[in-house]
């Protein structure tokens, strides 16, 4: 169900360049139901995306990308602090923690595409990171602006009810609260 949910939101989504839920959900699926299970369901999603839509450079991209964010974002689950209970400071912190890693990552996501795009574009020469770096990731610029903000307002948005969501769930069908 979970990598259904993460193919389903990418193609819902697929016709607004660089606008997407699979970062929220990624985020999510590690702090609710914990490494074992985010991190399985996001390696068939990256697969099944390469079944999908072709192999390209940006495979590689993903197989880095998203187990990335799936495990930074387990370990801040781990190392945020557990507020009497879960009060305001509690859920304000959750948000920001969750909401700055999305940002980093998402910014991390159009550095680490140029990279790779360089790197295979021209080997591992001066002339990859001399030029060609620039002049990629320069290019996509105002789509990796896009990128970010969009996911810094859906995760902003959607990360704290969507998680409570998930938590009831859990919960509810598994008898863990967590």
């Amino acid at each position: 169900m979970l990598t259904a949910t993460l193919s389903g939101g990418k193609l819902a989504l697929i016709l607004i360049f660089n606008v997407e839920v699979v970062t929220l959900f990624i985020i999510v699926y590690a702090c609710v139901f914990g490494l074992k299970i985010s991190l399985t369901s996001t390696l068939i999603f990256v697969t099944l995306e390469c079944f999908l839509h072709g192999f390209g450079t940006w495979v590689l991209l993903y197989f880095i990308h998203w187990p990335t964010l799936c495990v930074f974002s387990f370990l801040l689950t781990k190392l945020l602090p557990s507020y009497s209970k879960k009060g305001a400071r509690y859920y304000a912190a959750r948000l920001v923690a969750y909401t700055s890693l999305a940002i980093i990552l998402t910014a991390a996501f159009g550095v680490t595409s140029s990279l790779i795009d360089a790197l295979i574009g021209a080997g591992r020469t001066s002339f990859a990171f001399t030029y060609l770096f620039p002049i990629i990731y320069l290019r996509g610029v105002p789509f990796y602006i896009t990128h970010v903000v969009s996911n810094t307002v859906i995760v902003a948005v959607c990360f704290l009810p969507l998680s409570s969501f998930l938590y009831k769930l859990k919960a509810k069908y598994y008898g863990q609260l967590g």
